[in-house]
């Protein structure tokens, strides 16, 4: 029995020992995800947009022992030095006011290849925003976010991703919390049946592009079921039509909203009011702010519906 508890116990030892070089190696950083970071950079360096002297300086290969864990945009958990958050937005450092930022005023849009983020497994937060990306390189796309599952914000605003099946790709990443798809041209009827497997979202930003209504049954009612959804962001949404009062029943549905941003959506409130209308928002109890600047004085009604109806 003391032969086999010894032998037990040093073979304990051992992985312990194994486990302990692993973590430790290059002064704490992964080796696998030192590795991913190199890799990524050099896809960064070799496309146009990003391509600069200045990209990154401190990710450097000649050191092996380099700390990918003290790099710049890179953060790692302090006690299993896996990489749990990357902040890649604004790459070039050259973006003046985004209200210019469009694919006309940007000469190199890009696509990126997804599966260079797979060796971080352990990633919170991602930050892609504000660097022109305009989709993804086939058969290196969103699939590969699959392997991203402790991903809980991602923020993919000011780029061009101009059509909506990203939204039904991003539908797969189930630990999200924080979706930020702001000023990316987005087009058509919001596909809200998407993002119904987003059971942990709590906030969701899709203003400022170029949404013009939901599809009858198939609108923000949909969302109801994600009952951790706290905060949605549906600003100026405007091309051939803005959000009209069509979408404030199904709004409605959405009882967990502690925040609601409608702002800037100028044909709100052309249809006047009643229980399709504004009234229907009074059924939002949790509602704590509502923005509706720019919209019609018909949120004056609004407020006296919901204050009757909220004592």
């Amino acid at each position: 029995m003391g032969v086999l508890q010894y032998y037990f116990s040093m073979k304990v030892l051992m992985w312990v020992l194994v486990v302990f070089v692993q973590i430790r190696e290059h002064n704490g950083c992964l080796e696998e995800e030192r590795i991913g970071l190199l890799q990524l950079k050099s896809f960064l360096m070799s496309n146009p947009y990003t391509s600069s002297e200045h990209l990154l300086p401190s990710w450097v290969e000649d050191d092996s022992k380099s700390e990918c864990c003290g790099w710049e945009r890179v953060t790692c958990n302090s006690t299993t030095r896996h990489v749990i958050e990357l902040s890649l937005d604004n790459l070039k450092s050259s973006l003046g006011n985004p209200y210019y930022y469009t694919p006309e005023t940007v000469a190199e849009v890009w696509s990126l290849n997804v599966s260079l983020l797979e060796p971080f497994k352990e990633l919170r937060s991602l930050d892609l925003s504000l660097n022109a990306i305009n989709g993804w390189i086939v058969d290196e796309g969103l699939e590969n976010f699959s392997s991203l599952r402790n991903l809980e914000s991602l923020n993919l605003g000011y780029n061009f991703f101009n059509n909506h099946s990203i939204l039904q790709s991003l539908g797969a990443i189930t630990s999200l919390k924080t979706l930020n798809l702001t000023w990316n041209g987005l087009v058509g009827y919001f596909p809200a049946q998407a993002l119904v497997g987003l059971r942990n979202l709590n906030t969701l930003d899709i203003s400022n592009n170029c949404f013009n209504g939901t599809l009858p049954n198939q609108g923000f009612e949909r969302l109801a079921v994600l009952k951790n959804l706290q905060t949605l962001i549906l600003d100026e949404n405007c091309f051939e039509n803005c959000f009209d009062d069509s979408i404030l029943p199904s709004l409605s549905r959405l009882t967990s909203l502690t925040t609601l941003s409608l702002a800037k959506n100028v044909d709100l409130g052309l249809r006047g009011n009643g229980e399709g209308g504004w009234e229907s928002l009074s059924r939002l109890e949790n509602l704590e702010i509502l923005d509706l600047v720019s919209v019609t004085s018909t949120r004056a009604v609004f407020y006296s519906h919901l204050l009757q109806s909220n004592p």
